[in-house]
């Protein structure tokens, strides 16, 4: 490979294109009233990165897969 070679990379979003992940006030409950996320509010904008650190059964794939639409969020927006 040549150490002097440029890479280009484009891509089709435009700056102004790119939104920022916003979720705001998401509540789940599961079967048996076990709420895995009360109230959770978070931005994240292009570029970053977001680590969700918390115990076991804390609701952090709850969360993820609130984001992902794998399931409905009881109340809030994403």
């Amino acid at each position: 490979m040549n150490p002097n070679a440029t890479i280009e990379i484009t891509t089709k979003d435009t700056p102004e294109a790119v939104q920022p992940l916003v979720v705001e006030n998401i509540n789940k409950q599961h079967k048996g009233g076990i709420k895995a996320n009360t109230d959770i509010s978070l931005s994240v904008r292009p570029g970053e990165i977001l680590g969700l650190l918390a115990p076991y059964g804390a609701g952090k794939m709850t969360l993820v897969r609130q984001i992902t639409t794998e399931l409905i969020p009881a109340s809030g927006s994403i």
